[in-house]
This record gives C-alpha cells, structure tokens and sequence, in this order.
C-alpha cells in the first residue's frame, strides 16, 4: 500500500491510500494542545511492502511553533513496527527535555491502543511497547494519548 500526504489550504493533511484499484482518503488535523502543554507527533512508513523503514517525529508547543523534531531510519521491519520505534524515540525526547505535561498525537489508532494496554505484548514489538508503556507510567509527568 503506498500513501501519499499533502496539506490543503486549510492547514489538513490528507492521506490517500492506493491499494489496487480502491482509493481511501483520510483527512487529518494537529489540535493544539492547552496551555502549559505539548504535542508529540509520530509517525513510521515504509518503502513498499518490504523496503527500508523510516520514521520520525516533532514536539510542538500550543501556537504549533517546533520545539523538537526528529528522524531516523529503522533498516528493515513492518511499519507498525516502524510506528513503535519512531514513538518510543519521540518519547524519550520528550522525557530528555523535561516535559511535564505530554499529548501523543497519532494517526495509527491500533499503536495507540497498545501503548495504553498493558493486556496485549504486541508479537515483534513486545520490547519496544514495554519500553514505551515504562516511560509513558512514570509520575514525573503526565501524558495523554490521542
């Protein structure tokens, strides 16, 4: 599955995902987080179905002025994995800058909901999530997931 972004007058991104012949059009916005907080904003793609693996992110304050941003390349693994890594990298950014108050926002709502179970290991990315649900329990802050 190949997607491409690109941003619209209105400041949405917009995904199209090619898959065959079916066409799937996903509309996405940054919310600003409340004062006295900050957005994390992740995410991991792939090249083609077997190709390199990338991911990276940014942390925004609430007028979306850039704080931090990242990137990385992952070798070869699944995207979801790639979403993991890239997550786990942006958080322990934040916990690097000493960020009290945290909103992950995501596009993948499957790695949102392993990041806020403990009940599931996550195959492949059992280590990574255990790493990610470790930093994210610490009660030096507080994070919300989105």
């Amino acid at each position: 599955m190949e997607t491409r972004r690109a941003l619209n007058s209105n400041g949405v991104q917009q995904l199209n995902h090619h898959h065959h012949s079916r066409k799937e059009e996903v509309l996405v916005r940054w919310k600003a987080p409340p004062l006295g907080w900050l957005t994390l904003n992740c995410d991991g793609a792939t090249k083609g179905s077997t190709g390199p693996v990338g991911g990276g992110g940014l942390i925004r304050n609430t007028q979306g002025e850039l704080v931090q941003d990242f990137n990385a390349n992952f070798g070869i693994c699944s995207s979801f994995k790639a979403e993991v890594k890239a997550n786990l990298i942006g958080i322990q950014l934040a916990k690097e800058l000493g960020i009290h108050h945290l909103i992950i926002q995501m596009d993948n709502q499957a790695c949102i909901q392993m990041l806020s179970s403990e009940e599931y290991g996550g195959g492949e990315c059992h280590h990574l999530l255990n790493q990610c649900r470790k930093l994210l329990s610490d009660n030096q802050w507080e994070v919300q997931l989105d």
